[in-house]
């Protein structure tokens, strides 16, 4: 085995240490420097370094004393130290078909500012950037504050290369191998994380919410597109180019009437079941749909329920391909026909996955905020040490 300190930098050691040092006063804390040498496997004096440099960046504060240390040194008191989340801000940019919304909040959550950007139609590349420009310019100029910003978040609707920030494809955007990661980190002078919408999802249901209790999961968002994540082990599994999971795309139509896909192809799933596959089958806008749905309207509901039981076919063949313990349903087309949707899909999974795969638990639930959770990732990013969902 190489030796460490000899295939590692001392500034990237340094770094190493820092970011695990971080770590643990965001899991462990209230935690004093000895807690941390302890934990750390790191020398006191290193500890007290890293500890240092912290405080001077405002981004750990000392709190009150703990209690006396037994045994040699007894009656002097460790500080306990704490992430300094009041202080700390990130800025989270969601990029949708039709607005472009912004949030600027504390690393306790709360929101400080907040502006989004009606858009009707993205011209260009360019023209799309400048509207995020737009936006977080706006959330910059009621701050005063800017160097406390820890990062920026950014939520994208479209296949994501995360490790790089580069956006493959997302036609609504104008961009394919668009470098937004880079271009934004050049314009602003922050660090930028870029993720897929849904793997955003992925990444704040398996932390906090309907999927804390699961390990292994799929995430299916039923809205303008179908998007979809997959998590293994509590690991989000990204795939070669980090675009796993985009279910949208999903082959459910081979005959010669198979409708055209934005990818290039035809009869994927978004061109049926997706809210944009429905409006252009048949010719109506959503809310007016909806409108007609809730009136029960038969022609609609009977081509809900089709869209329904596709939906369920090709979740059966998902579930019994990977095998999950959950499938988690969210999106506007599902929060808008639940009551009536979810039944169909179920039963429809139920006929057609593999027995031994029929105890797979199917979860829904109301799509949160993109711009909070794009702030959230900042967040993360900056408190974590490994790429893990939970330990």
């Amino acid at each position: 085995m190489l030796n460490e300190e000899r295939t590692s930098s001392p500034q990237l050691m340094k770094s190493i240490n820092q970011q695990r040092v971080l770590n643990l006063i965001h899991q462990s804390g209230p935690i004093s420097r000895v807690g941390i040498s302890e934990k750390t496997g790191l020398t006191q004096q290193t500890v007290t370094n890293i500890v240092n440099r912290l405080i001077h960046d405002e981004v750990v504060i000392e709190t009150e004393d703990m209690a006396p240390l037994s045994g040699v040194g007894a009656g002097r008191k460790p500080i306990p130290l704490r992430i300094n989340r009041s202080n700390l801000y990130a800025i989270g940019i969601d990029v949708t078909v039709k607005q472009i919304s912004g949030v600027l909040m504390n690393f306790d959550h709360q929101q400080l500012i907040q502006f989004e950007c009606p858009v009707e139609c993205f011209e260009s590349a360019e023209h799309t950037f400048e509207c995020i420009v737009q936006v977080v310019d706006r959330l910059l100029a009621g701050f005063v504050h800017p160097e406390r910003i820890r990062g920026i978040g950014v939520s994208v609707q479209g296949l994501v290369d995360s490790q790089t920030g580069i956006v493959l494809n997302a036609n609504a955007f104008h961009w394919r191998e668009y470098r937004l990661k880079e271009q934004l980190a050049r314009h602003y002078r922050y660090p930028v994380n870029v993720e897929n919408d849904v793997n955003m999802i992925a990444i704040v249901e398996n932390l906090t919410g309907a999927l804390s209790a699961s390990r292994d999961n799929i995430i299916l968002k039923l809205d303008q597109g179908i998007g979809g994540a997959i998590v293994v082990n509590k690991l989000l599994y990204a795939g070669y180019r980090n675009v796993a999971g985009e279910f949208g795309h999903f082959k459910v139509d081979f005959g010669p009437n198979a409708l055209p896909c934005k990818c290039g192809s035809r009869g994927c799933l978004t061109t049926i079941a997706s809210i944009g596959g429905l409006e252009k089958r048949l010719e109506i806008g959503f809310d007016e749909m909806m409108n007609r749905f809730r009136s029960h309207d038969p022609f609609i509901r009977e081509e809900l329920r089709v869209t329904g039981e596709i939906i369920g076919q090709s979740l059966a063949n998902i579930v019994t391909f990977f095998n999950p313990d959950h499938v988690l349903l969210t999106g506007k087309l599902i929060e808008q026909t639940r009551d009536f949707l979810l039944p169909v899909v179920l039963e429809k999974i139920l006929e057609t996955a593999a027995p031994y795969c029929r105890n797979t638990v199917i979860k829904d639930t109301v799509l949160q905020d993109g711009a909070l959770m794009a702030a959230g990732l900042v967040i993360k990013e900056t408190v974590s040490s490994n790429i893990r969902i939970a330990d």
